[in-house]
């Protein structure tokens, strides 16, 4: 994969995840 196409993945999984978790955004924020 590119560096684009992973961090459109990445974005990609957040939004499926947020469906299911409100907790995305944080989780994300404290592993970068």
């Amino acid at each position: 994969l590119s560096i684009y196409n992973k961090i459109k993945f990445k974005k990609e999984m957040c939004l499926v995840q947020m469906n299911k978790c409100s907790k995305c955004k944080i989780t994300l924020i404290s592993k970068s």
